[in-house]
């Protein structure tokens, strides 16, 4: 063959694709895979079986998408509460929406038709994620900022939680390869173990019509509990049953009540004070959730009630100067003395959540000046009175009070 008129043997003309094709052919014919030699080609065929598994790998992970991190894909999103940290940043980079609800599971259990209901807060994202600190729903409003497309923003703030390594604050499940926006750290999604043996076959489950994740692909229901309006997980023996096992969640107010109110404050003014100050252009409502009395009751007990208190109106009126921010208040209000809406002393059932947007359309529970922020910790107070608890929560923590 000539190779410089590119001519085939045969007295044909041979084009640079055909010529390529030649080569490539040649040397694939002349390696380990097509002429064995002792030792080497079993190891070639070890290699190539890996390559493949990994290009496998990849392709379902890329089909399924359990985290939607694209915008294809070939199963529809299954909004589960264990995915909520996970599927947050391609939802929020990717969705159309005005609004996005940000908590902790606090928050998961609004409906996102009724978000929707109410006026002038359009289409709705949800970016919630249960044990979320104060300083991880910063990072939640970073992220739906970051995205330029929200203009209003719905805020379910915890109040004792965020306080730095203090009472309730779980460890953040941020992954920060989802996050960054980095297409280069992708990898991390196609070859994670977590994903292709948890998220793919959830995903795949609910897309098959599995019975445990019946509601996993209603969007209304964006990462609600697993039991979030089951009626049978909620009442006055399952809080007095929580206290019993879990009351020791409290032992660090006992410890020092103030450093965590300080360290609850200092994170918000960082992580989201910060934020609404620098976005004048973004509206926010905040929401304090309604705690259980028997919450306050045990807040009290540890000496931690007026510490926090204070942290709270301090933060209330930085926000109150804020033209950009309406609050909403309902952590003293009757309703949380109702215990057969709370499965422990802080988390309430769906009803709560849909109450609290009933509320927040009709104008209940706002707060518009220094006098309202004072009546609303006073009837926290109020609500923390020996005389208003029932007999077994004073016996519980009659050794505090």
């Amino acid at each position: 063959m000539n190779t410089n008129g590119h001519e085939h043997k045969r007295g044909g003309k041979m084009n640079v694709f055909s010529f390529v094709f030649v080569r490539v052919h040649s040397w694939f014919k002349n390696t380990a895979f097509m002429r064995p030699r002792a030792g080497t080609r079993w190891f070639a065929w070890v290699v190539f079986a890996f390559l493949a598994a990994v290009v496998l790998v990849v392709l379902v992970v890329m089909a399924v998408n359990p985290y939607q991190l694209y915008g294809v894909s070939l199963c529809k999103p299954a909004y589960l509460n264990e995915h909520s940290y996970q599927m947050l940043p391609g939802l929020l980079r990717r969705e159309h929406y005005e609004t996005v609800a940000i908590g902790s599971c606090m928050a998961q259990n609004f409906r996102i038709s009724d978000m929707e209901a109410v006026p002038g807060w359009g289409r709705v994202a949800k970016a919630s994620g249960g044990g979320a600190s104060t300083r991880t729903l910063g990072r939640f409003a970073t992220a739906a900022l970051d995205a330029k497309r929200a203009r209003h923003i719905f805020l379910v703030l915890d109040t004792p939680l965020g306080t730095g390594g203090g009472i309730f604050n779980l460890e953040d499940q941020i992954l920060e390869y989802l996050y960054d926006d980095t297409v280069w750290n992708d990898y991390q999604y196609f070859l994670n173990w977590d994903v292709l043996t948890g998220a793919v076959p959830r995903t795949l489950k609910a897309n098959l019509g599995h019975r445990r994740f019946a509601n996993a692909l209603d969007r209304d229901r964006m990462f609600f509990w697993d039991f979030g309006d089951r009626p049978d997980r909620y009442g006055e023996a399952a809080v007095r049953e929580d206290l019993k096992h879990r009351g020791d969640h409290f032992a660090p107010l006992r410890a020092d009540a103030g450093k965590l109110a300080a360290g609850f404050q200092q994170t918000f003014e960082d992580r989201l004070l910060r934020q609404m100050r620098e976005r004048p252009d973004i509206r926010f409502t905040v929401v304090f959730a309604p705690y259980s009395s028997a919450f306050w009751y045990a807040v009290r007990a540890g000496n931690g009630l007026d510490p926090f208190l204070a942290a709270r109106a301090n933060l209330l009126r930085q926000m109150l100067a804020l033209d950009n921010v309406t609050l909403h208040d309902f952590q003293g209000d009757p309703v949380t003395a109702d215990l057969s809406r709370y499965s422990d002393p802080w988390h309430y059932n769906a009803t709560v959540n849909a109450w609290m947007l009933n509320a927040i359309r009709e104008g209940r529970g706002k707060l518009e000046s220094d006098a309202d922020i004072d009546a609303a910790n006073a009837a926290i107070r109020i609500l923390t009175e020996p005389g208003r608890q029932p007999a077994w929560l004073r016996e519980l923590f009659s050794e505090e009070l």
